[in-house]
């Protein structure tokens, strides 16, 4: 009977020992899983801090990194206005030189000046168009002044006159002789046997044509 009771506690230990062995190896299963739960954890703790950025401007050299921090904008300080007095300016005259005329005259009248207009022969403008003006362009001037423009003429027509015959008049009636044809009287004195003040030659000759506004030559006889 002894035996029987020493070969049954014998049984019973080894039907024990399996339990001892599931329980060693469930061990580090719990303890992997306790440590997940602590990184998800404390990942869960990482993200729910507030996140914040700053933005700075890192500028490398060859030896340290300086951290640069952006520049802030600089602050906006109303400007103060400051009256000044009223200053009365004076506007300048338009250069309508080289304009035609209808052109010219709206221009100046439009900027508050009279306008009067007279003709000019040359031969560098085509005609109608301003060749002068007084004052000149840029000129100050009140509005209500007057601006006189010169407007060219064109080429003038010039046409050829005779001199007429004026040995032996007087010095007053030759310089009007030849004034009358269209000529410009030149005087110049001589002697000869002919009374004093009287004419004693001509240039050009008498009859000859000569362009109008040419000068004729009068020489007068005078007397010692």
């Amino acid at each position: 009977m002894a035996q029987d009771d020493g070969q049954q506690g014998y049984e019973s230990e080894e039907v024990g020992e399996p339990d001892s062995k599931k329980r060693s190896s469930v061990w580090p299963w719990v303890l992997l899983t306790i440590v997940v739960l602590i990184v998800i954890l404390l990942l869960w703790l990482y993200w729910r801090q507030p996140q914040t950025a700053s933005v700075t401007v890192i500028k490398k050299t060859t030896e340290i990194p300086i951290v640069v921090p952006e520049p802030r904008p600089e602050p906006i300080v109303p400007t103060a206005t400051v009256e000044s007095a009223e200053t009365s300016t004076v506007p300048l005259v338009p250069d309508v030189i080289g304009r035609p005329k209808s052109s010219a005259v709206v221009v100046l009248e439009g900027a508050g000046y009279a306008v009067t207009a007279s003709k000019a022969y040359t031969a560098s403008k085509t005609s109608g168009f301003v060749i002068r003006q007084n004052p000149a362009g840029g000129t100050p001037l009140d509005p209500g002044g007057v601006v006189a423009i010169v407007v060219s003429a064109g080429t003038p027509v010039i046409k050829d006159v005779k001199m007429p015959a004026i040995v032996g008049l007087t010095q007053s009636s030759a310089e009007s002789k030849v004034k009358a044809a269209g000529l410009v009287p030149y005087i110049t004195y001589g002697s000869s046997g002919r009374p004093n003040g009287h004419v004693i030659s001509q240039w050009p000759l008498a009859g000859e044509l000569i362009p109008a506004g040419s000068e004729g030559f009068i020489q007068v006889q005078l007397n010692p």
